[in-house]
């Protein structure tokens, strides 16, 4: 359960850095479709600071959103580790649930 949640919470954090690069690309798009050659802000060359500073923002986040995924990759092994041990222990306990009962039926057989 532990895994899992951790797995979600990084999923999670996954799909914020994913809406971030998005509205990076809304903003870009938004601009550029409304930009003339009459703005002041594109004459003064606020535009060309702010399109990098969204290109330095867009790498800043491509980098972290590449650590986070890593970071989901092995907490998905981890989770799959935990789930085989799990299973494998449930096994076992059958197992030897079934095996003490014969055990015990045996005894009850031969009276002892």
């Amino acid at each position: 359960a532990a895994a899992e949640a951790h797995l979600g919470a990084l999923r999670a954090e996954e799909k914020v850095l994913r809406a971030r690069l998005a509205e990076l690309d809304g903003a870009i798009q938004a601009r550029a479709t409304s930009v003339t050659a009459e703005d002041a802000a594109l004459r003064a060359g606020a535009d060309l600071r702010w399109e990098r500073w969204v290109d330095t923002r867009r790498r800043a986040l491509n980098g972290e959103l590449a650590r986070l995924l890593a970071r989901v990759d092995e907490a998905r092994r981890n989770l799959a580790r935990d789930h085989g041990r799990s299973e494998v222990a449930s096994e076992l306990a059958r197992e030897m649930r079934t095996r003490l009962a014969a055990e015990r039926e045996g005894r009850a057989e031969r009276g002892w």
